[in-house]
């Protein structure tokens, strides 16, 4: 999640599938002034803080998935007011105010946050408040506005330039700029009336389209989206659809209050923050559902995040008193989940869109800290025999495997198996191959709810017996396995088999078997099959 709203298009959008919660993991020390904005990259965390003078106008680094703190920049002594934007070449840019009403923008070299150059960017009225993140071509061009009206396209390479500049009127607002999927560059430009001006990549004008309503004079309440059928979503009062090629507004959904976030689907259904409520609106115009966020407190709402498993993401502000981070299904916009900062909200000023990498991390920034959750561990576990048929007398070696599809740590984990009558454990026996820090610790009890007697059974010792296996920790996407081995005994006869073989059925085949652990419940365990808790 290397740029604002995820991506060029600005889509909100994040593979990750998220269950029905986030787990908090860590929080960075609080600063002297709020946090504007986050962007994660290759295991970093980098924000930017408001404020001026010696506390004030930090670029701070974060590792993403403890918290540790890493390089910290401050180009100057004054604010930084909108997220920055991270290039496929691992370059971060952001803009800073610099002294004398100017405006600079800085690169850095990632993750050592080495200044790679800066820029200082005039206007006519001499003032460039960057209040809204660049949007950024990926082929070496950044486009961004400014709070007079300027939008410009700055060529990225190892000594910038401007090669175009494109000017508006006087007291003018640059909002939301989006890239298109043929290369142009939309954005809105405020004053008395709105409009939605398209331009080439080298700074021609390819179309400008006005939208009815006085807009509003928050710089973020002008947001742009991309469908993925290359139509435009910008929201300046209500939302619109217009078309890229043309400008021609294909349909308005009237919206009170103005809507300050989009986020697009792969269906083209949009999810638009607005006041204290999120609205769900399809791809033809028509209002779906709309949800009240934050119990009905909430007096202000950042642009939601999509994420997979049927889930919208959004964070609000609630007025003065806290910050929180609320989770919603996206078929109907019902609560699943909600967490607050409890810090106070001493910054009233300040509220940032959550961000959700594809590994099922969400970072958020309250006030003046930042947080670092994750999804819950999802573990997997297959068991699978050497020989495909197992008659009297036969030693079969088992190997159950392990593993964690998430990027957050399972701290301690337990593995349980059967051995039926008619089976004996057989030595020697346990081979494990474990991630290097992980350890395994065997146990057995001859007693469903017995004592545990730590190590394996002895060598031929008879069933029915219960199998532990004890695992710490299992890590970020991590797998381990292990081995062990059991006689059928050779008065075990063809109806005890038959038996036998139903119990473990996902044991005598070599199909591959995954069983997801639910957090919740074992649900129903036919004997013989390993347990995971």
């Amino acid at each position: 999640w290397h740029r604002f709203r995820g991506d060029v298009f600005l889509s909100g959008r994040t593979p990750a599938v998220v269950p029905g919660k986030f787990v908090p993991v860590w929080n960075s020390p609080p600063q002297a002034y709020a946090v504007r904005g986050q962007v994660q990259h290759k295991g970093w965390v980098y924000t930017v803080q408001d404020g001026t003078g010696a506390k004030g106008g930090y670029c701070s680094a974060y590792d993403a998935f403890t918290g540790a703190a890493g390089p910290i920049v401050q180009p100057t002594a004054e604010s930084i007011d909108a997220s920055p934007v991270i290039s496929p070449d691992d370059v971060l840019y952001f803009a800073q105010r610099s002294g004398a009403g100017k405006t600079s923008l800085f690169s850095y070299l990632l993750p050592s946050l080495t200044l790679r150059w800066s820029y200082q960017m005039n206007s006519s009225n001499g003032f460039e408040a960057v209040k809204l993140s660049p949007a950024f071509m990926g082929n070496g061009f950044l486009f961004l506005g400014n709070d007079y009206g300027d939008f410009r396209g700055i060529f990225t390479g190892s000594l910038p330039a401007t090669p175009w500049i494109f000017p508006e009127a006087i007291n003018s607002q640059a909002g939301g700029a989006a890239v298109l999927m043929n290369g142009d560059v939309v954005y809105v430009v405020k004053r008395a009336i709105a409009n939605v001006v398209c331009l080439t990549a080298d700074g021609a004008i390819r179309w400008t389209q006005t939208l009815a309503g006085t807009p509003s004079a928050l710089p973020y309440a002008s947001p742009v989206a991309v469908r993925p059928d290359g139509r435009i979503l910008v929201a300046v009062n209500d939302l619109n659809l217009l078309d890229p090629v043309s400008g021609v507004v294909a349909w308005t959904t009237p919206m009170t209050p103005a809507p300050t976030g989009i986020a697009v689907d792969a269906d083209g259904t949009a999810y638009v923050s607005r006041g204290t409520v999120v609205s769900a609106v399809n791809a033809g115009g028509s209002i779906l559902w709309t949800t009240t966020v934050g119990g009905g407190a909430a007096t202000e709402i950042a642009p939601p995040v999509i994420a997979g498993g049927n889930r919208v993401v959004v964070s609000c502000k609630l007025g003065t008193t806290d910050d929180g981070v609320q989770l919603l299904r996206a078929s109907d916009g019902a609560f699943l989940w909600d967490w607050r900062a409890g810090l106070g909200s001493v910054f009233a000023n300040n509220l940032t869109s959550p961000i959700v990498t594809p590994e099922g991390w969400m970072y958020f920034s309250a006030d003046n800290e930042t947080f670092g959750f994750s999804v819950p561990p999802v573990l997997s576990l297959h068991k699978r025999g050497d020989v495909p048929v197992a008659c009297a007398g036969t030693v079969v070696t088992y190997t159950v495997s392990w593993s964690n599809s998430t990027a957050m740590t399972a701290a301690t984990f337990a593995i349980y198996d059967t051995l039926p009558n008619g089976t004996a454990y057989s030595k020697p026996s346990l081979v494990v191959r474990a991630p290097a820090g992980a350890t395994v610790t065997p146990m057995f009890s001859a007693v469903l709810g017995g004592a545990w007697l730590a190590g394996e059974p002895a060598d031929g010792t008879p069933g029915p017996l219960i199998l532990r296996w004890v695992v710490s920790p299992v890590g970020r996407f991590a797998s381990g396995e292990l081995m062990y081995a059991v006689r059928i005994s050779a008065t075990l006869i063809a109806g005890g088999l038959v038996l036998f073989v139903i119990a473990i059925n996902d044991i005598v085949t070599f199909d591959r078997k995954t069983r997801q652990v639910d957090h919740d419940s074992l649900g129903a365990v036919p004997l013989g099959v390993p347990m995971i808790v």
